[in-house]
């Protein structure tokens, strides 16, 4: 989760100007519609990494895909939750729901790195879930 979580990090940082720390780790990046779009590929483990769109307020998201599933994240209100799976919304494979902050509308006014944190939780997660599947197989 270490290299995840620095991927994370330093996307959160580009949106001030570090934009030469992430060219060693990402494939590409595009910022077509004013969205940064990271390529992050990590050979130890063998996972692509794609954040197609991070940020807002009332909902806080965060699109993208991990080996091509795509996945989504939303904090509105008390709540975050992130689905992974060919349908993250309405059908994910993995789902987490999490109560957040103490006042009615904290989720939805959560700063983007606090996202992109739980955001590579749930990765790690969905990651170790996937393995334990593949090794029962």
């Amino acid at each position: 989760m270490f290299k995840l979580k620095m991927i994370l990090n330093i996307k959160s940082k580009m949106k001030f100007g570090v934009k030469s720390e992430i060219k060693s780790h990402c494939k590409s990046e595009d910022k077509s519609q004013n969205n940064l779009v990271i390529n992050f590929i990590n050979e130890e483990i063998g996972m692509t990494l794609k954040i197609s769109y991070s940020g807002g307020n009332c909902p806080v998201q965060v699109e993208g895909t991990i080996d091509n599933v795509p996945f989504y994240f939303r904090a509105r209100g008390e709540h975050w939750s992130m689905g992974i799976g060919s349908d993250p919304i309405c059908t994910p494979d993995f789902y987490k729901y999490e109560k957040y902050g103490a006042g009615s509308f904290e989720a939805g006014w959560m700063e983007e790195s606090v996202a992109l944190e739980f955001v590579a939780q749930c990765i790690d997660e969905y990651l170790k879930k996937k393995e334990s599947q593949l090794k029962k197989l």
